[in-house]
């Protein structure tokens, strides 16, 4: 079983998802997150996901 971890980002009343185009033409919305890795919390594959696909940070 693949363990998965997302995360809500939200700053004010704004949420930030990300669009992502599907191979049938269609745009889906998405949070940030990802797979989690051996030995990897939820928390921290979060976060780390976050970093790798935005570039930015976040703290816990």
């Amino acid at each position: 079983m693949t363990e998965l971890a997302a995360g809500v980002v939200r700053y004010e009343e704004e949420y930030l998802l990300f669009l992502k185009e599907a191979s049938n033409g269609f745009t889906f919305r998405e949070f940030p997150g990802g797979k989690v890795e051996q030995n990897e919390e939820p928390l921290q594959a979060m976060l780390r996901e976050f970093e790798e696909e935005t570039g930015n940070t976040l703290e816990d």
